[in-house]
């Protein structure tokens, strides 16, 4: 069925499903027992985070938001996570995994299998 054949009330339905699904979407992600990140691919900005990832990391939701990944990252894996990035923009990879450190707001390194 085509939008210019549906009623009123068959759209009002479909955007209440969406709306549902959008909600339940969202509980999902900040309820996750795992720290979900989600950053933009050229500037390294983080777009949402869930709780989990923040108390792994041990900073607030809005400091996480002001920073990069490069900012919360061991020095040393910084290079093979770009790589591995990389790699995965160019479509040679379509997933990774890889361990990586990140530096906690109280200055301790915690261990993280990133995926």
């Amino acid at each position: 069925m085509r939008d210019e054949d549906k009623t009123k009330e068959q759209l009002i339905a479909e955007l209440r499903q969406l709306r549902l699904i959008e909600q339940r979407s969202r509980i999902i992600f900040e309820q996750a027992p795992i720290g979900i990140a989600i950053k933009e691919l050229y500037t390294d900005k983080f777009i949402q985070v869930n709780r989990a990832y923040c108390d792994i990391i041990g900073y607030c939701r809005e400091e996480v938001l002001s920073d990069t990944f490069k900012e919360l990252t061991y020095p040393h894996d910084i290079r093979p996570e770009l790589d591995n990035m990389q790699r995965l923009i160019s479509g040679e990879i379509s997933i990774f995994s890889m361990e990586k450190r990140y530096i906690r707001r109280d200055h301790r390194v915690v261990w993280v299998n990133l995926t």
